[in-house]
């Protein structure tokens, strides 16, 4: 079915469609969901009952989280993978149209480079057109959208790692779980054994009989 959600009538008929539905699915971004009606505070009164599902090109917070987000701009150019992928040589700006492609990406590229990327954005920005800054995956690592979107988040007691990407999925009203290092082999073999029922000296005798290994010396947590 199609409605026009920026109608009355529309309205009443997403509400009715809530208030049935047992899961609502919306990827438009902040600001237009909320102005068609579909923001979470909105369709949970509704239905209070509803699972509420949420797709974003960049992310719940940070300046960037109203954008709208399409594969090739938030995810391809923005984290390094176009920058990591592409061929050697190959023109930043790729056009879909056969024979005449590379000519075309010649007349961008040129156009692009006659003026600084910021006078770029901003005439990108007031024309309201989708686009993505190719980064670096160096670039992307120490973007503030994946900082502030909690994307890139601190990962405790790695040794050499500051950061790490988190999770892709966020449940409202449940805080995620800090990032820690990956267990060295048989760390927690001792533990896992107690807890098994095993006395400190049953540890120690299985580790005599070579059926556990020496226990690994813990690294010192940042």
């Amino acid at each position: 079915m199609s409605v026009d959600l920026t109608s009355e009538g529309g309205t009443a008929i997403l509400k009715r469609l809530v208030q049935w539905a047992d899961v609502v699915i919306t990827n438009f971004p902040h600001g237009t969901r909320e102005a068609l009606h579909l923001g979470y505070e909105e369709v949970s009164g509704w239905n209070p009952r509803v699972i509420y599902a949420d797709i974003t090109g960049f992310g719940d917070a940070g300046p960037d989280a109203r954008l709208p987000g399409f594969d090739l701009t938030a995810f391809w150019s923005r984290t390094g993978l176009l920058a990591a992928t592409r061929d050697a040589g190959a023109p930043p700006t790729s056009p879909p149209w056969g024979q005449h492609a590379a000519e075309l990406a010649d007349v961008l590229d040129a156009e692009f480079r006659s003026q600084p990327l910021a006078h770029w954005k901003e005439v990108l920005d007031t024309a309201r057109v989708p686009y993505g800054v190719i980064q670096s995956p160096e670039e992307a690592a120490a973007d503030p959208q994946l900082r502030a979107a909690d994307i890139v988040v601190p990962i405790e007691g790695a040794r050499d790692l500051d950061y790490t990407v988190n999770k892709p999925i966020t449940l409202r009203g449940l805080a995620r779980v800090p990032f820690r290092r990956a267990p060295e082999h048989g760390e927690h073999t001792d533990e896992v054994l107690a807890q098994l029922g095993f006395s400190a000296d049953d540890i120690a005798q299985r580790r005599e009989q070579k059926a556990i290994p020496a226990a690994p010396e813990r690294e010192t947590t940042k």
